[in-house]
């Protein structure tokens, strides 16, 4: 009777097996796509493909929003071969847009105060020292665009008070 009924249903429906991708997509859909390889498909797409920023962007969101969803997430987001390396590089050499870069860094916070088993992920993956020269790059590039912003403003003040 039910047992017949439930191997039907398993024989029409190729995701009902054991919980199956379909019903933990029904359940939690970003969970659902990590289960089917959505990091190792977006860290394919960003290694081989000349994504543009837009789509960059995406896919960097999605990898935060799953981080973001649960610790699990961001644990298998962690162990997803390549992938830290991948945003760790594009820390370092900074040929991203700005808006990537700033994705970049949320996926690394998001991970790091996820849990101390991806915080380990992290530090072997050597993503951190990444993170702190993106970090002094920026505040080197905001220091001298203060330093120029200054100077001009500077010139402009002595020749206001010249002209009076």
């Amino acid at each position: 009777g039910a047992e017949a009924g439930a191997a039907e249903t398993a024989d029409l429906d190729p995701g009902a097996e054991a919980g199956g991708d379909a019903e933990l997509c029904r359940r939690d859909l970003l969970g659902g796509w990590l289960k089917m390889g959505l990091a190792e498909r977006l860290r394919y797409l960003a290694e081989v493909a000349d994504l543009e920023p837009a789509a960059r962007q995406h896919a960097l969101t999605l990898l935060c929003m799953a981080a973001r969803g649960s610790p699990a997430r961001a644990l298998t987001i962690c162990r997803t071969p390549r992938l830290l390396p991948l945003v760790a590089s594009m820390l370092r050499c900074g040929d991203a847009d700005a808006a990537s870069l700033a994705l970049a860094l949320s996926i690394i916070q998001l991970l790091a105060s996820s849990g101390r088993e991806s915080a380990a992920f992290l530090l072997e993956a050597e993503v951190l020292s990444s993170c702190h020269a993106r970090f002094l790059s920026a505040t080197r590039a905001t220091a001298a665009h203060e330093a120029v912003s200054d100077l001009a403003d500077a010139r402009r003040l002595r020749a206001a008070a010249g002209a009076v």
